[in-house]
């Protein structure tokens, strides 16, 4: 037998399959208020998403509040152990010197950057912000009537 013709047989049998389905199925009527018992439904699942996204914003944004005193502090012990004001400060006391040297000062610069303190403090600043833009956005529409 034949590929196709063993596809056609099998489609054939569906065919006949779903015409006897759908003869079976009886149609009712639909309510009138079915339209909005459906679009209420889909506004209350909004309101109770934002207020999810609410509570969840406003947690966040408390925790990452009470990383940032930790986080500065971090920052600036590692900014002091690093050395990292005093060449810093080299470029206004000795700035000929280090126009000469330019590019070693750039190196050492970079090397005694503490990059993880700093990457610390940006992320608790980052989600500080992005929670604040949640709460604000998920505000309105959490705890308001929709129209």
């Amino acid at each position: 037998m034949h590929q196709n013709a063993v596809l056609s047989c099998i489609n054939y049998i569906m065919a006949n399959s779903y015409e006897k389905l759908f003869e079976s199925i009886q149609i009712s009527e639909v309510s009138d208020n079915l339209l909005d018992s459906i679009l209420e439904k889909i506004a209350i699942n909004k309101k109770l998403r934002a207020q999810k996204r609410f509570i969840f914003s406003i947690s966040a944004f408390t925790v990452s509040l009470m990383a940032f005193w930790p986080a500065i502090r971090y920052f600036t012990n590692e900014i002091s152990q690093s050395g990292f004001i005093k060449y810093i400060s080299l470029i206004f006391s000795d700035g000929e010197i280090i126009l000469g040297y330019w590019q070693n000062f750039s190196l050492l610069i970079l090397e005694s950057l503490p990059i993880l303190a700093l990457i610390s403090i940006l992320a608790v600043i980052w989600t500080l912000f992005v929670s604040l833009r949640q709460i604000m956005s998920s505000f309105k529409v959490a705890f308001f009537k929709l129209n």
